[in-house]
């Protein structure tokens, strides 16, 4: 009987705790008057009726250019956006399908593209979702209530003669790694124009590789999570290559 409690115990746990939606917004730099796209992502494990939320940001820092949609079913454009609001900083979305519910074997996926013109200098606005005007609401195909999660990030505008917070060549793209210093682990936020292949590699100063990996890589901004969990404090040189582009940037371990 008691194990039967357990298991119970268990299925209502994964049931009630899995049963949510998770929106992310990515930390990146930009150089003043430079056009910065961003991405939000969805991670959620249930099917998706209906979803609305609120994206806030500083509009003296970044001025709103365009929203697209791309991940969710009978989307199209400006559609899903009530932008009269841009002025304040306020970006309303709202997606419903009661009859064509959707649903996802990707753990995160792109779910809307922004792009912002970065209007001040060494100046900072967070990426936010918020619950006003537009409360935000995720409702399964059953019409039942999600839990709703979100992960905000931040846009940091650099002088436009900065070097050390935006590398690029082309249409390859590397942002600030952050956090710098870090302890264990990393996240390398980059940009690409064109798909190809990614090559990261991390050399500690005597050139020894301590990191290593390729992939291919589909076009827009990214970010890859890397653990140097265990290796030595002192500073390292992290190599990022799109195809015969490689820029690269010095990082510090605690």
């Amino acid at each position: 009987m008691k194990h039967i409690y357990t298991l119970i115990f268990y299925f209502f746990f994964v049931s009630v705790f899995s049963a949510q939606v998770t929106i992310s917004l990515p930390t990146v730099s930009v150089k003043a008057g430079e056009n910065v796209i961003v991405y939000s992502r969805l991670t959620t494990k249930d099917s998706l009726s209906a979803l609305q939320f609120t994206l806030k940001w500083d509009p003296a820092v970044l001025q709103y250019v365009s929203a697209d949609s791309l991940s969710l079913p009978l989307t199209s454009g400006l559609d899903n956006f009530g932008t009269r609001d841009i002025d304040s900083g306020l970006l309303r979305f709202l997606w419903t399908t009661p009859n064509k519910p959707f649903a996802t074997t990707i753990d995160s996926l792109k779910l809307f593209r922004l792009v912002f013109k970065a209007n001040s200098v060494t100046a900072k606005s967070a990426l936010a979702v918020v619950d006003v005007p537009v409360r935000f609401k995720a409702v399964n195909a059953g019409l039942a209530d999600l839990a709703v999660k979100h992960i905000d990030g931040q846009i940091s505008v650099m002088k436009p003669d900065a070097t050390n917070d935006l590398l690029h060549s082309d249409n390859f793209k590397l942002y600030s790694v952050f956090p710098n210093p870090f302890n264990s682990r990393i996240t390398v936020p980059y940009y690409i124009g064109t798909a190809g292949t990614l090559r990261l590699e991390i050399f500690s100063v005597v050139g020894e590789k301590v990191f290593s990996e390729v992939k291919r890589c589909v076009i827009g901004y990214e970010k890859e999570y890397i653990s140097l969990e265990g290796a030595p404090s002192g500073t390292y040189i992290i190599r990022a290559c799109h195809d015969s582009n490689c820029l690269i940037q010095k990082i510090l371990k605690e």
